[in-house]
């Protein structure tokens, strides 16, 4: 088998797409893909197949994956991230850590917008 996985820690900014070209260049690869897409103000790891590993991506894609996130309650933007212009202000005072985790889960798995909640990934 001519080619590997490489785990990349993707920084704020460049897109998944960036960080692959740039990897398949810098190692000479023919083909390259990677195991899931990171939004460009995400940071974390980004598994860059390489050549015949490229065939590899659907089984490593199907895995589980886990995100840590910070939560700022109270603002909604016009993009549904930290990144995006606010367009709406609310009061989340009310809101208990058991509360919004029971009536919130199910949304937050499905990826569903929260109307008064800016989601960014954790900076380390």
């Amino acid at each position: 088998m001519k080619g590997g996985v490489l785990v990349v820690d993707k920084p704020a900014g460049p897109t998944s797409f960036t960080v692959v070209e740039r990897v398949r260049r810098a190692v000479g690869a023919a083909k390259a893909g990677h195991t899931g897409t990171l939004d460009p103000a995400a940071t974390g790891v980004l598994g860059v197949c390489l050549d015949d590993a490229v065939k590899l991506q659907h089984w490593i894609t199907d895995g589980d994956k886990a995100y840590e996130a910070l939560v700022a309650f109270g603002t909604a933007t016009d993009t549904e991230d930290a990144e995006g212009r606010e367009v709406e202000r609310g009061d989340p005072s009310g809101l208990t850590a058991e509360r919004g985790s029971e009536e919130h889960t199910s949304e937050l798995q499905s990826h569903s917008f929260i109307s008064y909640a800016v989601f960014c990934l954790k900076k380390k």
